[in-house]
């Protein structure tokens, strides 16, 4: 009965350890995907849908005070999700972070 047991949650624990590195797996190819975006003095919220269609990701923007329509400018080429936000929010005193397909701003 023991051995059941044991067994049992040895095979849990597998299936659980081998989920957690498929994520990450997933999670790092999601931020290794290349991105050519140029657009010059659009409104921020045009900038985060460009970037939402041309790579499927998602945006949750946490802070009620960011200025959606604050003009930027980014220009990148064939560079990561990480290359395009920090082009795109330098200077406005906004951060972001990454997770999978998702862009959370704060």
């Amino acid at each position: 009965m023991r051995l059941i047991i044991r067994k049992t949650l040895l095979m849990f624990l597998l299936l659980s350890l081998s989920n957690v590195l498929t994520g990450f797996q997933l999670s790092a190819q999601e931020q290794n995907k290349k991105f050519s975006v140029k657009a010059d003095n659009v409104t921020l919220k045009e900038a985060i849908e460009v970037v939402r269609k041309q790579g499927n990701y998602s945006f949750l923007i946490r802070n009620n005070d960011i200025d959606l329509n604050k003009k930027v400018s980014v220009n990148v080429d064939k560079g990561t999700i990480n290359d395009l936000m920090a082009q795109l929010l330098t200077g406005t005193g906004i951060s972001y972070e990454v997770n999978g397909n998702r862009v959370v701003i704060f």
